[in-house]
């Protein structure tokens, strides 16, 4: 269902602070309060977020939980911005002058970060595309640069929640830096790794970071610089691209299979999920993720416990394209559900949702920011 409205977002939000302002007070709104509150997983589920640079309103949200779309959205602070990661309900851009920064979407916050430091080996890196099947450097415009410059980047906790909380990126050739809040400047990771980051996490108060090659280090945060800890050595961890997720305080690896085709085309084919062991240093092949649904993309990656009686089966994983911007063939359309149990896969946007994008789609978490369906702010 479209909700094609511009007061969409001032309904949204009018209706959050109805329900907070009144909810504890008139007794039909704390009657529905509490009726929302004990079916919260309704919330929990994330949004899919497309977006186009290029093009003025062309934000748009996928609910799962209410299967609407919120289209033609107008936030000025994504103007001219590439997305680069998501966590925590924020989404971190990237503008035409290599600006970072983190935005809120529903209350319009924004916080400017420093400049990430970009070498000339790194704009070197950058140019490179795909011509004719072959990896070569070609001039590249500042749109592209700002496109290309942030692999990804993740948020250790919620700004709105924390002022202690971090910023990880990996952008540029093969960097990794790290910003706390309150710095005036990004810290770099300890070089130990010879080939780009594909996922990073905070785990029981360490930062760990998989590398493609297989590779996953782990990083003590405590003082003013990361010092690095141990590096393990996975070598049959060689599909790409790579997650970590926890669930339920157990760290997960995830590899995602994705073949070239004859075409050149990128389309996901297989998963397969191992759980790290740190008091040995080792992994072991898991088969399933018990009562847990993965969402895995570009964004944070989240693990959250399956609401059956919606719809949301156990063991799947929903994931969205996260190929690196200027080296796609598909047009980010490699997304859809795996069926760990079945090795199936399923799409989780109606066929009338998905338009070719520009940049990959993106998961944001929703909490208890959209209305219920039948809501009258939600037709």
């Amino acid at each position: 269902m479209e909700l094609n409205t511009e007061e969409l977002q001032k309904d949204v939000r009018e209706y959050i602070i109805s329900y907070i302002k009144w909810g504890p007070i008139c007794s039909s709104w704390s009657a529905v309060a509490k009726k929302r509150h004990s079916s919260s997983k309704r919330f929990r589920l994330p949004l899919v977020v497309f977006f186009n640079a290029y093009k003025e309103n062309s934000t748009r949200f996928f609910s799962l939980s209410t299967q609407n779309i919120y289209r033609n959205l107008n936030f000025p602070e994504l103007r001219g911005c590439h997305i680069c990661g998501s966590s925590h309900g924020w989404l971190v851009t990237v503008d035409i002058n290599l600006q970072i920064c983190l935005f809120d979407p529903f209350s319009q916050s924004q916080i400017k970060l420093p400049s990430l430091p970009l070498s000339d080996d790194d704009r070197h890196d950058l140019s490179l595309r795909y011509v004719n099947s072959d990896l070569q450097s070609t001039e590249t415009s500042e749109e592209e640069l700002r496109d290309r410059l942030v692999i990804k980047a993740i948020l250790t906790a919620d700004p709105r929640k924390s002022s202690d909380y971090m910023v990880v990126s990996s952008y540029g050739q093969w960097e990794i830096g790290i910003w706390r809040s309150g710095d005036a400047s990004w810290s770099p990771l300890d070089g130990r790794y010879s080939q780009a980051a594909a996922d990073f996490i905070l785990h029981k108060e360490k930062l760990y970071v998989l590398i493609n090659s297989g590779h996953l280090l782990s990083f003590d945060l405590v003082g003013p610089y990361p010092k690095f800890i141990t590096i393990y050595d996975f070598m049959d961890l060689l599909r790409y691209p790579k997650y970590l997720v926890d669930v339920k305080g157990e760290l997960l690896i995830v590899e995602r299979d994705v073949p070239y085709g004859d075409d050149h085309s990128q389309m996901t084919t297989s998963f397969r999920i191992s759980k790290f062991e740190p008091e040995t240093g080792q992994i072991r092949k898991l088969n399933s993720i018990g009562d847990n649904i993965l969402f895995l993309g570009m964004s944070y990656s989240m693990a959250l416990e399956s609401d059956e009686p919606s719809g949301y089966e156990k063991d799947n994983i929903y994931f969205t394209d996260d190929n690196y911007p200027g080296l796609q063939w598909n047009g980010f359309k490699d997304m859809g559900i795996f069926n760990i149990k079945d090795g199936t896969f399923k799409p989780f946007l109606p066929n009338d949702v998905y338009n070719p994008a520009k940049s990959p789609q993106i998961w944001l978490e929703a909490h208890k920011w959209l209305p219920n369906p039948g809501d009258d702010n939600c037709s």
